[in-house]
């Protein structure tokens, strides 16, 4: 689908996909990923969808994970195995659990909702096996952007935000098993200098440490980015997989920082539609 004239994803849009059923979602994101959740409620209006805190560790799930392009994918998927597990365990120990821990027994039809977010450089233009992971920045701000190599390694290069979205349907008949869709947008940099860089971490309210990459298209740092060039969404079931481009944007200086939230952030409609018919599948306990 190829579209220059950003629609909203709402029950009105043309946009909107074919499905079956509408599962409850339930995402499961720390306090620090609660700006997300609240992407998901509002670009998905016609899902029901709430948030709460995990069980899982996402630290250990992080320290543990690989360091390759499979590494989102990997993430989201334990975190999504970890979170229930734990739960299971706890609702067998007590008739209710805080925080949504019924659903793990016997209950209505739902999806648990996990997703991990990378940035993905492609150093070598349309070389899609050359690439470089990003994620947040642990150094101070500043610090990053005048010694760090990752700084500007985005410079006139092509880039992509990697968002896994992982799925675990939960309900009278069980737990699933998880299940997981890539979401992949592609847009280009601008070449850029590192005392630009070292200007915008100078900048209060900049979102260097909360942005894998260092630099977010939809919170502040659009200027490093060539809004000329083509802005490309696209999905698969893995890393491994061919996408298929599901929108584009030739040039995109019209779409504002709310436009490109849910883009960023995983919370495009065909996705959550995608991951949901995967999990329809018989539940087993896991």
């Amino acid at each position: 689908m190829k579209n220059q004239e950003y629609q909203p994803y709402s029950p009105v849009s043309p946009q909107r996909p074919l499905r079956a059923e509408e599962l409850p979602i339930t995402f499961v994101t720390s306090s620090d990923g609660h700006n997300k959740a609240t992407v998901f409620e509002t670009h998905l209006p016609g899902w029901n969808i709430s948030h709460r805190e995990p069980f899982f560790n996402e630290v250990a799930i992080h320290d543990r994970a690989p360091h390759t392009e499979h590494r989102p994918q990997v993430i989201a998927e334990h975190k999504a195995k970890d979170d229930v597990t734990i739960a299971q365990a706890m609702s067998l120990i007590a008739d209710t659990v805080t925080r949504d821990g019924t659903v793990y027994t016997n209950g209505a039809e739902k999806m648990m909702l996990y997703t991990d977010t990378v940035q993905m450089v492609h150093v070598n233009g349309k070389d899609d096996m050359d690439i470089v992971m990003l994620e947040k920045p642990t150094e101070d701000p500043v610090t990053w952007a005048t010694n760090s190599p990752e700084a500007m390694i985005q410079s006139g290069k092509d880039v992509e935000i990697v968002n896994a979205l992982t799925g675990i349907r939960v309900g009278k008949d069980g737990v699933g098993e998880p299940k997981t869709v890539m979401l992949r947008v592609r847009f280009s940099a601008k070449p850029f200098t590192r005392e630009q860089i070292i200007a915008y971490a100078n900048t209060p309210g900049n979102t260097i440490a909360q942005t894998s990459g260092g630099l977010s298209v939809a919170n502040g740092a659009r200027e490093f980015y060539d809004m000329d060039k083509p802005l490309v969404v696209s999905m698969a079931n893995n890393m491994d997989e061919i996408p298929t481009e599901i929108m584009r944007f030739d040039t995109w200086h019209h779409l504002t920082k709310a436009d490109l939230k849910p883009f960023i952030c995983g919370a495009v409609e065909p996705a959550i539609a995608r991951v949901v018919e995967k999990t329809r599948e018989s539940a087993k306990v896991v």
